[in-house]
């Protein structure tokens, strides 16, 4: 049994309240002109609370070229499928834009970014081609994937892919869905590890990349330092266990009494061990107060008899090289203080 208002079931009167109009009373014949709209149940009242939400809070507009505004939709509709985009064989001509205010937006937030970049004319005109192409198939609801950035046609310079990168994050239009290299890297280095070892090792890499509480994360080559030293331990320890908890004292004392520079070794076990024991996955740290042995010291390599000849006539006619070099090869100056260097003297100093 259908209950009536006013002569209207309520299916027809959410139909006729769904289409705007303004200052007036919903048009409750809507439905008998434009068909009926089903509703899930429950959901008319959210999507009418959203609407008035969206009306008092609504999105920045942008002005565009010929005075129309734009604003990025507050609400994304999620697809049904994601279908991957070959973007090798589009070229400008053979694209019909989907939204062209939204391809006019993204356009304009470029040419914005190259004026206060400075960029080339041609590496502007390349950035806002492949923006053109990619705003033109994807619609204001969707996301860009990066993946789909890279297979832009005759795009394959590093500096416009980066630009076209740069540009869709500034705007929050990228799904950023590459394969991260230090990942990649791991997971080789990790690939004839035994599996539950592989587990536990992962833990802790994870939180020497990714920080935890009380461990601020750590730098790419401090990972890879860590990841190469413990590594061949790992893969001895995959003969004879199958956990890291297995692992004793005299497993560690006797490998390190093998390494011919045990420092860099020590280091990286005393800090996975300690890592899992603070994460629960060890019942005891085996690595506590093991002797970390001398630093490897470092031994700078000499030029060659060529290199110092170049740089004694290179320096002949340019006083603030000579100066440099004797700063460097003299004094030690360190890399990062020369580049620091001023070029002049201040005015205003005496």
């Amino acid at each position: 049994m259908t209950l009536l208002k006013h002569g209207v079931c309520r299916l027809c009167r959410c139909q006729a309240q769904a289409v705007p109009r303004t200052r007036q009373r919903p048009d409750l014949t809507t439905a008998a002109t434009t068909g009926q709209q089903l509703f899930i149940a429950d959901l008319v009242r959210r999507v009418h609370l959203a609407a008035r939400t969206r009306e008092r809070g609504s999105p920045e507009a942008h002005q565009l070229v010929g005075g129309s505004f734009w604003a990025m939709p507050r609400w994304r509709q999620e697809p049904l499928f994601i279908a991957e985009r070959d973007m090798s064989r589009v070229t400008v001509p053979d694209v019909e834009p989907i939204d062209t205010a939204f391809t006019a937006y993204v356009s304009a937030q470029a040419e914005a970014r190259a004026e206060a970049q400075g960029w080339s004319p041609a590496l502007r005109e390349r950035v806002l081609r492949s923006l053109y192409l990619l705003s033109a198939v994807h619609g204001p609801h969707e996301n860009i994937k990066a993946s789909t950035v890279a297979t832009l046609p005759r795009q394959r310079a590093t500096r416009a892919i980066t630009r076209v990168t740069e540009v869709l994050t500034h705007l929050d239009l990228l799904d950023d869905d590459r394969i991260d290299p230090l990942d990649a890297w791991i997971q080789r280095r990790l690939s004839n590890v035994h599996p539950e070892i592989r587990t536990e090792a992962l833990v802790w890499i994870r939180i020497v990349r990714r920080g935890g509480p009380r461990r601020r994360p750590r730098s790419t080559a401090t990972v890879r330092n860590q990841v190469d030293a413990s590594i061949p331990f790992l893969l001895d320890c995959s003969k004879r266990y199958r956990t890291l908890r297995q692992v004793t004292r005299a497993d560690l004392t006797q490998w390190l009494s093998q390494c011919a520079a045990p420092h860099n070794e020590a280091v990286a076990l005393r800090n996975m061990f300690k890592t899992l024991k603070s994460q629960r996955l060890l019942f005891a740290n085996p690595a506590r107060g093991l002797s970390l042995g001398a630093r490897p010291g470092s031994v700078p390599t000499p030029l060659s008899p060529e290199a110092i000849q170049t740089l004694a006539a290179a320096a002949e006619a340019d006083p603030a090289l000579k100066l440099l070099i004797a700063l460097i090869g003299i004094h030690a100056l360190y890399p990062h203080q020369a580049r620091e260097l001023p070029l002049g003297a201040d005015p205003l100093e005496g």
